[in-house]
């Protein structure tokens, strides 16, 4: 049965939350960022629905970092969006565990060398890319205190916590 304690995203969010985070924080002048009308729908559909697979009743994706990581691999290899895949890819993981009171602590560096990593890969290594993606973030992600300031927090974060509140607006979730 799929964990009713999650909040899951979905193309509201990529268009109205994740994709003007990847513009306003991510973007290139020489490498833009796709607009998001341009993307192929149903592509991302599929990326966004696969952190809620099942096969015969089970989740194929049991945990929320497991969750993470087939959303953030599916979104740089399946390439519903003309550019910015990579960009997108990061703000969507960062967003999703961050709407779970967790947070990604690490550099951008850290977040590029992985969306290269998983982009360069062959598509018959999902499953070790994956597991990749689980064992270089794993150690990088903290829960966020609720309703406490545990972190200092960056422009960005803040940011995420505006869009936080957008985020519970939309879905109706509080």
């Amino acid at each position: 049965m799929p964990n009713l304690d999650l909040y899951y995203l979905n193309k509201n969010h990529i268009e109205r939350i994740c994709h003007p985070l990847a513009v306003t924080f991510l973007n290139k002048i020489n490498d833009p960022i796709s607009i998001f009308s341009a993307a192929d729908m149903k592509k991302l559909d599929a990326c966004l629905n696969l952190p809620r697979a099942t096969f015969n009743g089970r989740e194929m994706y049991s945990d929320l970092i497991s969750k993470a990581a087939i959303l953030y691999y599916a979104i740089i290899k399946n390439h519903c969006f003309l550019n910015g895949n990579k960009r997108i890819a990061t703000t969507s993981l960062i967003v999703f565990l961050f709407i779970n009171n967790y947070w990604l602590e690490v550099g951008q560096n850290f977040l590029y060398d992985l969306a290269l990593a998983v982009a360069q890969s062959e598509g018959k290594r999902m499953d070790e890319v994956k597991k990749l993606i689980i064992d270089k973030i794993t150690p990088h992600i903290i829960f966020l205190k609720v309703g406490g300031k545990s972190r200092k927090h960056s422009g960005f974060l803040f940011h995420l916590g505006n869009l936080k509140h957008n985020f519970k607006e939309l879905t109706g979730k509080k």
